[in-house]
């Protein structure tokens, strides 16, 4: 019967009578070969487009020397070919393993410890003001190293003020150089000693030498501390009397065990809901009390104006903060007030009450401000005369667990290109710590080799220990759907011998096999004899099609065994597995490399030499 594979209307004549043994499909294929790039596991492509974003388009073709050493085995550089040939055809779905020598190695990038930002909006000399993507670190007196996105010192600013809202930062005097959006700000200086993490391309190849990676740390979520159930109840007073711009002294109504001349201090009071302010010292004036600020008025305050007493936040390890349901035990944390900024790990959350490894080192009240510290990655593949392609992970936490939302096990979970490791100065709680390269910027993967110099016939053939290990023919083995097999190019007899054997011990599959180019007629019924198996087929003889490397053109010779494949796949969807995929048109070719005469042909079919 025909596939079903979209909804539509169908009509299925049912035998209710006794069924004969059903054919197997032939709609899926699996194919073994060399691929640019792409993991080594079979993997399911279901166009060519798809092939090329996974594994690469069209290997380059080698050098005559190359090819004179494979001449006997096949051509190996041409699998990219026969899977466009598939889908040319009109086959639907392939798994493809990639076969890959066993001296091929990954491209990697060390990642050592050091704290950046990247900029937010351009700047130019005459600016005042960065807006930095966090100010994890930042502080007033902080010195910032501007680096540019190739890794190239611009020049160093040192901050004035922060404003942690806008996360904008002030500095003490005009930027004086110019650095653009994506920029780069050095917070802490890289330290080259530091072995943080490795970032590793996901499969073998020179490939991954295109790969650059930049991991920021970023705000995941940012909350307002409020007060703790200790602090009691809202504590607002009135002012008895007006008091003059540029004034320290305040005198408010005393509230008798909560805001009088006995009260601790430093602590902090809002003025008619502004900005907290710290109060030094309480002093009796009765039947007032004196509240001596540690920064004068900046405008006259009129008799009446409320004042309230900020609460602690914090007690001993435990803080309260508005919205602690974004954090989870083993977060990493900024806390953010008037007396400055510390990091901390995150113990439990329990409600509104989150409970810190440690304790503060700084007094905090409510309203001042927690930042979630998490990662963001971003991978760049910029392969030469390619299109450049791009991936983004944001909200990563810094735990190193295998969670998949965690910065490691996260990214190996889901990035396409890229495989993350931590080295052995990883620490999730400390900022100087954090993942980054010696440049501040992108880290560019380098070291990777293809290494087909040493690419021999038993990469094709594979081995067998145990599922998930296994590679090569092997491989398809953990794939139950495939029902054609090929190794396009190779007629190698060892592979060819190994593909019928996996097809005749699963039973369940069918090998189409290649010959040789530019056999003779006698030729290619010498290459036939020794195949014995009612599991493989044999198509002669190459075709001829269009180079589909960019900017080519000409013409390519390649064996036949995609095409073939194709045809299968397309005659078991549009007419169903009872109809033998016979005189059907090769509808992506230019032509055959060869002529066959119809006398030829008589010779050659008794003999299960297929002709095209």
């Amino acid at each position: 019967m025909p596939e079903y594979l979209s909804p539509g209307v169908y009509v299925e004549e049912i035998d209710t009578g006794p069924k004969p043994i059903a054919a197997v499909a032939t709609s899926t294929a699996g194919a073994v070969g060399v691929a640019l790039r792409g993991p080594t596991t079979p993997t399911l492509v279901t166009n060519y487009g798809d092939f090329v974003r996974t594994f690469g388009g069209p290997l380059p073709i080698p050098d005559e020397a190359t090819q004179a050493v494979w001449d006997q085995r096949g051509h190996y550089w041409q699998a990219a070919e026969s899977v466009k040939a598939f889908f040319d055809e009109g086959g639907a779905r392939v798994y493809y393993q990639r076969v890959v020598p066993g001296g091929a190695v990954a491209s990697s990038a060390p990642f050592n410890g050091g704290l950046v930002a990247a900029l937010d909006a351009d700047v130019g000399p005459a600016d005042t003001t960065l807006t930095l993507s966090h100010l994890f670190g930042v502080n007033a007196g902080t010195q910032l190293t501007l680096v540019a996105a190739t890794g190239s010192q611009i020049g160093q600013v040192t901050v004035q003020s922060v404003d942690r809202t806008t996360r904008e930062v002030t500095l003490n005097a005009a930027a004086g150089v110019s650095a653009k959006r994506h920029d780069l700000a050095v917070i802490t200086a890289v330290n080259n000693a530091l072995a943080v993490l490795t970032a590793t391309a996901s499969s073998q190849g020179g490939w991954g030498d295109d790969l650059s990676v930049q991991i920021l740390p970023m705000v995941g979520a940012r909350r307002t501390l409020a007060s703790t159930p200790a602090s009691g109840g809202k504590v607002s007073t009135q002012t008895t009397a007006a008091a003059n711009a540029g004034a320290t002294d305040i005198n408010v109504t005393p509230i008798a065990g909560s805001l009088d001349a006995a009260t601790a201090t430093p602590f902090q009071v809002q003025i008619n809901g502004g900005a907290p302010v710290t109060v030094n010292t309480v002093t009796d004036a009765a039947p007032d009390v004196t509240l001596t600020l540690a920064t004068a008025l900046g405008a006259a305050l009129p008799a009446g104006s409320t004042v309230t007493v900020v609460r602690a936040a914090v007690s001993g390890s435990d803080i309260t903060v508005t919205g602690a349901d974004r954090l989870y035990a083993d977060a990493v944390v900024q806390l953010e007030g008037a007396a400055g900024t510390e990091i901390r790990v995150v113990q439990s959350v329990v409600g509104s009450q989150v409970t810190l490894t440690q304790a503060p080192g700084n007094a905090y009240a409510e309203g001042d401000t927690l930042s979630l510290v998490e990662a963001e990655v971003r991978v760049r593949y910029r392969p030469a005369g390619g299109t450049e392609q791009t991936e983004h992970f944001a909200g990563l936490r810094l735990t190193n667990e295998p969670d998949p939302s965690s910065l490691i096990a996260g990214i190996n979970l889901r990035s396409h290109w890229i495989r993350l490791a931590a080295g052995a100065d990883y620490d999730a709680t400390s900022l100087a710590n954090f993942p980054a390269v010696t440049t501040g910027g992108w880290g560019a993967l380098a070291g990777g080799d293809d290494a087909l110099a040493t690419l021999t016939t038993a990469d094709f053939i594979g081995v067998n220990p145990g599922p998930g290990q296994r590679t090569g023919i092997q491989a398809l083995e953990e794939i139950d759907e495939v029902a054609i097999c090929i190794v396009p190019g190779m007629w190698d007899s060892d592979v060819q011998r190994e593909l019928t054997v996996h097809c005749e011990t699963l039973a369940e599959r069918f090998a189409i096999l290649d010959p040789p180019p530019d056999l003779s007629v006698q030729e290619i019924q010498a290459f036939r004899s020794p195949i014995d198996t009612t599991f493989a087929a044999l198509y002669y003889p190459w075709v001829q099609i269009r180079d589909p490397r960019p900017g080519a053109g000409g013409t390519e010779e390649i064996a036949p065994s995609g095409f073939v494949a194709g045809v299968y796949a397309r005659t078991d969807i549009a007419r169903g597995v009872h109809k033998a995929p016979a005189n059907e048109v090769l509808r992506s070719i230019r032509g055959f490399t060869q002529t066959i005469t119809k006398r030829e042909q008589d010779v050659l079919n008794p003999q299960n030499i297929n002709v095209l």
